[in-house]
């Protein structure tokens, strides 16, 4: 089970935004969120060490490919 209580509110702001909008990137949740990316990528990592979110690879909702040229695929996470 999910320990809910341990997540601040820019979490529950990540976790929000990525339920919408089930998958982006650290670099475009930063720049939706206006958090830095430093500090969305560390929030992201915890929330995956939590088990809120897993790490996604291959296409984007949209069908969108994601190119290993273009974007880090470390950066990619949907909900878990």
């Amino acid at each position: 089970m999910l320990n809910w209580d341990v997540l601040e509110e820019k979490d529950l702001t990540i976790l929000q935004y990525l339920y919408n909008i089930e998958a982006d990137c650290a670099k475009f949740i930063s720049r939706k969120l206006r958090i830095s990316l430093e500090e969305t990528m560390q929030r992201l990592k915890h929330l995956e060490k939590l088990g809120f979110l897993e790490r996604v690879r291959g296409t984007f909702p949209n069908g969108t490919i994601i190119d290993e040229k273009d974007l880090d695929l470390q950066e990619c996470i949907a909900l878990y």
